[in-house]
Formats: structure tokens, C-alpha cells, sequence
């Protein structure tokens, strides 16, 4: 299966920004036609190749390798997903149409989320996506895996630490699960010292559909997650995690009583 010609324009490293510099004469594949016959596609795509390409001339040499391989991953999966559908059997023009387009909005913002800095370090998106379709009649037909990540664009000890917690969060099954799952990072900082990672999941496993956020704690300080025996053991842990609890609450529309009475023993 070929993939998206962005990956003609773009990933060959060519120094043209446009994804539409390929020759729509020699089109070949569903992907290709689309983008070519499609003038909101087409232009989609080429908005996401100089979202790239601007992203790609601010990193260092070893960022831009992993922000290229998540790239890379992204075209393999977007042309491959959007071109199947539930029943495993070809998708409909429309429908696969539409899930082009959806899939290039997505990736285009997340271009251009990159760059923005977390601690002052510049942080880039990193994509990892897998496929599967099974043998006829299998249940389910097809299953799918795709994750994103930001990860610190820094040979500081610091942001090695925090990318070394981060891009497990990007890691697929190789396409050979059973269910399906999609999953974004944010990351949210808390002052100088503390960040959020929000690890925000929706996908359908077994007989029912599963959403949800998975919440932890990076710090600057111990350079790591930080653990149950680090907030219940110091005081100063202690009370960072019932402000954080508090603020919780009141956001999930508790009332002033209900909220003085949290206690953190």
C-alpha cells in the first residue's frame, strides 16, 4: 500500500514545502487520488507539509529524527485507517474522504502546538500508530492503536528524564491487539517545580467502550514521577496534594462545605 505523497515531498527531505510538488499525473493510490482531486484535502496537505517543515528547522539533530519518524508513523497510519472500514472491507470514497481530512486537521494543530515550551524547553509531537485488520470473520475486524506525545527538545538531564517518562506513553502493540484505543499527553504545569501529565485515552475494549484520563506528577527536583511514598512521607507533599485535591473538587462543582471537609491523613 503506498502511502500519502507527503511523504514524497516531505520525508525525502526535498527542499520544497509543497506536499503538492508531486505529480498528480502519476497518482496511483487511494490516498494519492483523493489529494489530488480534492482541493480542501489538497490544500490540507499542503498546510501540514510547511507545518513540518517549520517545526522540523527549529529542532536539533536528534530531535528531528524522532519528530521524523513520528511523522513517518503518522502517513503510514492515516493512509492505511482511513481507507478501511469497520468490517475490514475497503472504505467508501466519502467516508474515506472525510477521515483524510479529519486526520490532517488534527495532525496540523499538533504542528503547531509544537515548539511551544515546557520549563522553557521547546517540545515537538511524536506519533506512533498501528493497524490490524484480521483474517475473515475475526471479531474484531479491525483494531487500532494510535498515541501522541510532546516530547522536550533539551540534552538537559532534565528534559532526558521527563522524555524517558513521556514517550512510553507513545508505544503501540504492533497492530496485534484486540481493541482499539486512541491516546493524547498533555502536559500542564504546576509552577516552577511540579507537571502534570494528563494522559487522555478513549477506545472501544471487549464488549464496551472505555474513556478516560490517567494523572500523574513529574518533578523538577527529584528529576522523576513522583511516587505515593513521596507525598504521604513529606509534609511538603503532603500539602501540595491537598491543594491539588481541593482545586479538583471545586472544579468538579463541590460546594464550599464539602470542600473544607477533605482531609489528607
Amino acid at each position: 500500500m503506498k502511502i500519502a505523497p507527503t511523504v514524497f515531498a516531505v520525508l525525502a527531505f526535498s527542499s520544497l514545502a509543497q506536499a503538492a510538488s508531486f505529480d498528480c499525473a502519476k497518482a496511483s493510490s487511494r490516498s494519492e487520488k483523493q489529494i489530488c482531486a480534492d482541493p480542501q484535502l489538497s490544500k490540507l496537505d499542503e498546510d501540514m507539509a510547511r507545518a513540518f517543515q517549520a517545526v522540523r528547522g527549529r529542532l536539533s539533530a536528534d530531535a528531528s529524527k524522532l519528530f521524523v519518524s513520528g511523522q513517518r508513523a503518522w502517513l503510514r497510519f492515516q493512509s492505511s485507517y482511513c481507507f478501511v472500514d469497520a468490517s475490514g472491507k475497503p472504505a467508501q470514497a466519502a467516508e474515506s474522504l472525510a477521515c483524510q481530512i479529519d486526520l490532517y486537521k488534527s495532525r496540523i494543530v499538533s504542528l503547531e502546538r509544537s515548539g511551544k515550551p515546557v520549563w522553557g524547553i521547546p517540545a515537538f509531537a511524536y506519533f506512533q500508530g498501528a493497524l490490524r485488520t484480521g483474517a475473515p470473520g475475526a471479531e474484531p475486524a479491525v483494531s487500532y492503536q494510535r498515541r501522541e506525545v510532546f516530547l522536550l527538545d533539551s540534552p538537559a538531564p532534565i528534559a532526558q528524564a521527563l522524555n524517558s517518562v513521556l514517550r512510553p506513553l507513545a508505544a503501540v502493540e504492533g497492530g496485534d491487539a484486540d481493541s482499539s484505543y486512541e491516546s493524547s499527553v498533555v502536559l500542564v504545569p504546576l509552577g516552577a517545580d511540579l507537571l502534570l501529565i494528563e494522559n487522555r485515552f478513549e477506545g472501544f475494549g471487549g464488549a464496551h467502550p472505555v474513556s478516560g484520563t490517567g494523572l500523574s506528577y513529574f518533578s523538577r527536583p527529584l528529576q522523576r514521577l513522583v511516587s505515593y511514598a513521596d507525598v504521604f512521607n513529606s509534609p511538603k507533599w503532603k500539602d501540595l496534594a491537598h491543594k491539588l485535591a481541593l482545586q479538583h473538587f471545586k472544579k468538579q462543582g463541590k460546594d464550599a462545605d464539602e470542600v473544607s471537609a477533605i482531609e489528607v491523613d
